[in-house]
């Protein structure tokens, strides 16, 4: 069940943020070759994505559904940002059992200077 449960969550994550939705275009892609194979009996499936992906875009009868094609225009996705900003310290309430505040300190707020960093990556010297 866990892996059922992180397998949806995953891939609501991967199409929401993504361009994999894209994929579901796939059948407009199978329609628009066979309306290609019935103008051209000739063409092959190679062909057809070498008209409609590589070089400048045609603007042709059917210019409309060519857009509508998988990774050809780029839809909205909801884009994540993430911002790494931490507070010097957070506080707990415990109102429950205690009835007091305990204050916690995330992160250590001593300056290292650069100058200490970088004698770390000296090479050794020999007096």
């Amino acid at each position: 069940m866990k892996k059922l449960i992180a397998f949806l969550l995953l891939a609501v994550f991967l199409l929401s943020t993504t361009e994999l939705k894209q994929l579901a275009k796939l059948p407009i892609l199978i329609d628009h070759f066979q309306e290609h194979k019935a103008t051209d009996q000739s063409i092959t499936f190679l062909e057809f994505l070498s008209i409609h992906y590589t070089g400048m875009a045609v603007y042709d009868s059917d210019y409309e559904t060519d857009m509508k094609l998988p990774f050809k225009s780029h839809s909205d996705f909801a884009g994540s940002i993430i911002l790494g900003f931490t507070p010097n310290n957070f506080i707990l309430l415990n109102k429950i059992v205690f009835h007091e505040v305990i204050a916690f300190s995330i992160y250590n707020e001593s300056f290292n200077s650069s100058t200490y960093l970088s004698c770390i990556w000296q090479p050794p010297k020999f007096s």
